[in-house]
């Protein structure tokens, strides 16, 4: 897969082949997301044409309605993804305040029918773009096809009859269900971060913690203890994480994600670690004691065994 800046970009590198095209923020390329790339793909195959996924950094909403903890994904973690679900080209548009005005018109000339060799065009059946999310189905169907390109708009994607979307997913890992949310992903969700020291109290208690420096931009489970994989170095070690600001002690103002490998004892400061949650186990909730909580801990941890 190659990531390019515009459409032009591949005509330049001298590739002649016919264009597929669908438009979206893929955030975490879910389980919808692969089954229409992968009906794209199909077509494109058969027709020795290639595929063109067009997305935005940074994601529309950090610059329409800026927030924390949103995104599933790093923008790195989702072109890995789209690759591995057989996109050929990812054409990132920077978007801004300004792009984020633009006419529904203007955008298809300007970023999208700027190639006469676009086969067809593809959108998801709830996409909607353009100033105030005013460019619909019919309105890109009329205009596209006014230039000799057809619209084709991919049908909504059920599991166990929901509707699967980023923003479910999203609600789904905000409330800690993430074992509902990797049904709709179709991989356990994780997080990734490099390993910084904390209070080093997991240590004093006997259960070592690898504490994650996450990314502000992207969503975390809600307060609790969860039964985890943690891969270190392309080595996945069984784990239980909370996340939270731990309430025994009351020292800290931020949510931390603390991390205790099973059978692992090594120093990893500084390393990069990703943490796949599987389910939650319980609340974080305040203990009486460090012997009620040590106790508590080692009931986790066998129930992460099991």
């Amino acid at each position: 897969m190659r990531t390019i800046k515009s459409l032009t970009e591949i005509r330049d590198e001298g590739d002649q082949s016919a264009l597929y095209i669908t438009i979206g923020n893929f955030d975490g390329v879910h389980r919808g997301h692969s089954e229409f790339i992968h009906e794209i793909k199909k077509v494109a195959t058969e027709t020795c044409a290639k595929l063109v996924a067009i997305t935005f950094v940074p994601h529309p909403n950090f610059i329409i309605r800026p927030s924390d903890y949103f995104l599933i994904n790093s923008y790195e973690e989702r072109r890995t993804l789209l690759e591995n679900i057989g996109i050929d080209y990812l054409y990132e548009i920077d978007f801004d305040r300004d792009f984020s005005t633009l006419l529904p018109t203007v955008f298809l000339d300007k970023f999208i029918l700027v190639d006469r060799n676009i086969s067809g065009l593809f959108f998801g059946h709830d996409f909607v773009f353009g100033s105030n999310k005013s460019g619909g189905h019919d309105l890109a169907a009329d205009y596209c096809r006014s230039r000799g390109v057809e619209l084709t708009i991919l049908e909504k994607f059920l599991v166990k009859g929901e509707r699967v979307s980023s923003s479910l997913v999203r609600d789904l890992i905000r409330a800690g269900d993430v074992k509902k949310a990797a049904g709709f992903l179709g991989r356990n969700y994780h997080i990734s971060g490099t390993v910084i020291r904390g209070m080093g109290r997991g240590r004093e208690l006997g259960y070592s913690t690898a504490n994650i420096n996450y990314s502000k931009d992207i969503v975390i489970p809600s307060n609790g203890v969860y039964c985890t994989q943690t891969t270190y170095k392309g080595i996945t070690y069984s784990s239980i994480t909370n996340v939270g600001l731990n309430p025994t002690f009351n020292d800290i103002t931020e949510v931390s994600i603390e991390t205790h490998l099973l059978d692992f004892n090594r120093d990893i400061y500084g390393e990069t670690i990703s943490v796949s949650f599987i389910h939650r186990i319980r609340d974080e909730r305040k203990f009486n004691s460090r012997a009620e909580l040590v106790a508590q801990i080692k009931a986790d941890v066998k129930r992460a065994k099991l």
